[in-house]
């Protein structure tokens, strides 16, 4: 009878060590998928700063555009209502207005699903990297909201909080 104790005993050790094996290996994977899409995010950035080379430079925007282009003539005039739209929605969100972002100016949608490869309507947000096109003056603030959000309040995980949140403010 000791001798099947023991044995028990043994067989429920071995499984808590491959419970504790299947663990660790999950926390790699995670981690290691983390760093990737860090990684990913970092190359999609700058691959999208060769493109856009031009910068014009705000209180809380790097304001980015190709140069010689639509885009390059705005870049100052959208930096300045960013600017202006940062202070409402922080205003709404009573968030503090201290964080940089940058702003992505493309002439047209072609431009944006060509250079960032997305073909989001008005355009989209990643992070604190906005890309909107230079005449969707609703895109921007809408876009703001969500990298706003996302920097000072968390990532929302449903897609209905944030869009609502952006929706409300809007």
């Amino acid at each position: 009878a000791s001798r099947a104790v023991r044995h028990s005993a043994r067989e429920a050790g071995s499984g808590h060590h491959i419970r504790r094996l299947v663990l660790l290996i999950a926390v790699g994977i995670v981690f290691t998928l983390t760093g990737c899409q860090t990684i990913i995010a970092s190359g999609w950035q700058r691959s999208i700063q060769r493109q856009l080379s031009g910068l014009a430079v705000t209180e809380h925007f790097d304001v980015r555009y190709r140069p010689s282009s639509r885009s390059a003539l705005h870049a100052r005039r959208v930096g300045s209502a960013a600017e202006l739209e940062l202070s409402r929605i922080c205003a709404r969100l009573e968030v503090a207005n201290d964080v940089r972002y940058t702003l992505f100016l493309f002439d047209n949608v072609s431009e944006v699903g060509k250079v960032a490869h997305n073909d989001a309507i008005g355009g989209f947000s990643a992070g604190r990297f906005v890309c909107v096109t230079v005449d969707d003056d609703g895109a921007r603030f809408h876009e703001l909201i969500h990298a706003v959000a996302g920097a000072k309040i968390g990532d929302a995980k449903k897609s209905f909080l944030v869009e609502g949140l952006a929706g409300a403010l809007f």
